[in-house]
């Protein structure tokens, strides 16, 4: 068994141990100590980094209460060696902040609505709670009010293994099953919660709690959150979108949203008008054809609707077959081919292989992409 110093000492970076087994396997080192700082990979948190024995440490994972450290395979490190580790405070505080920050959030979803935390995820990245039910916009931006006033009132964080007495008369909250002594976090009238992770001493240090997103989730609720730094770096990022936003519409930060409206308004009868202009020139454009068995036509700056309109006119004029290609890109196109004769269907086979052709559809009508010049493609498709 590893001694988990960081259960005693969570503040504290460096520390010394005895190497107690080395193994070398697949280009990596693997080192076990007497006793470490690092916390590993448990309980949905990514682990420690730092440095042991002059090494990067890559991994930190346990199993059966060994704690295994990763180290370059080059990593000279012997049995029975006296070593000195350092862990990297800076990510540590980080992920103390924001565990701590979850427990609170987590602690006022079960105490207003019975919500379990069913699922954790935090690296140094992002950090994601799933709950066991549903929960309103109204209600998250509450609950995030709420978790901010807990931390402004900077209320003791406590971690302790409570004796079997005391723990057989405690109410708390667990993911899981836990063999063995179990140690209960308490956020101070907010929550008890059995967890392995180091946290910071109160509340006030988490800073801060925001919601950056959140989803519909396996009948429940998996709310994205940010703590500390992170918080204030989400806030700046959105406060840069709203000044650009401001920017780009002329307009007050309070009125964004109306002149976001009224954009997509305009926006939305432009195409209205556009789809009226394509309608009628498509006609036009296909009255000028002459019917014969195959038509292609590469056209550009249609959209999907414009180009399936223009194929099914062009359908009844092409005795065999009709196409309308619209460009993508240099020899590139977006394909729509259609026939009222014919199962163009067969047509998709050869199309991958002379032209790299992607697509799909049924005998009626075929579509996708493909590459090739557009001479080659036409004398492919009068010749099918």
């Amino acid at each position: 068994m590893t001694k988990k110093l960081y259960d005693e000492k969570p503040y504290e970076s460096r520390f010394a141990a005895q190497v107690a087994d080395v193994k070398k396997e697949k280009g990596k080192t693997y080192v076990t100590l007497n006793q470490t700082l690092f916390f590993p990979e448990e309980g949905g948190q990514s682990p420690d980094t730092g440095i042991l024995a002059g090494f990067p440490v890559e991994d930190v994972q346990i199993k059966d209460g060994i704690i295994w450290h990763t180290l370059p395979e080059d990593a000279e490190v012997k049995e029975g060696q006296q070593v000195e580790g350092e862990i990297d405070f800076s990510h540590r505080y980080d992920l103390m902040q924001h565990h701590s920050g979850e427990h609170l959030f987590s602690g006022l979803v079960y105490g207003k609505y019975g919500y379990n935390n069913v699922g954790f995820h935090l690296t140094e990245e992002i950090m994601t709670v799933d709950y066991s039910g549903p929960l309103s916009e109204e209600q998250l931006l509450e609950l995030e009010k709420e978790a901010n006033e807990a931390i402004w009132k900077n209320l003791p964080i406590i971690c302790e293994y409570p004796s079997k007495e005391v723990l057989a008369q405690t109410e708390y909250r667990s993911k899981k099953e836990i063999d063995g002594a179990i140690r209960l976090v308490t956020v101070k009238d907010v929550d008890i919660c059995a967890c392995c992770a180091p946290h910071v001493r109160s509340t006030g240090e988490v800073g801060m709690l925001t919601i950056t997103g959140w989803e519909n989730y396996k009948g429940g609720i998996r709310i994205t959150l940010c703590c500390g730094k992170r918080a204030v770096a989400a806030m700046q990022e959105n406060r840069r979108v709203v000044k650009d936003s401001m920017k780009s519409l002329s307009t007050k930060a309070e009125d964004v949203t109306a002149a976001i409206d009224r954009l997509k308004e305009e926006i939305a009868s432009l195409k209205m008008g556009k789809g009226a202009i394509l309608e009628e020139m498509i006609t036009m454009k296909a009255s000028l054809l002459e019917a014969k068995p195959v038509i292609v036509e590469f056209v550009e700056g249609y959209d999907q609707n414009a180009q399936r309109q223009y194929v099914n006119v062009l359908s009844e004029k092409a005795q065999k077959l009709a196409a309308v290609l619209v460009k993508t890109q240099e020899n590139t196109y977006r394909y729509m081919m259609a026939s009222t004769t014919m199962d163009v269907k067969a047509l998709q086979g050869e199309l991958k292989d002379k032209f790299e052709a992607k697509g799909g559809g049924k005998p009626p009508m075929i579509q996708g992409t493909l590459v090739g010049v557009p001479e080659k493609i036409a004398a492919f498709l009068e010749n099918c």
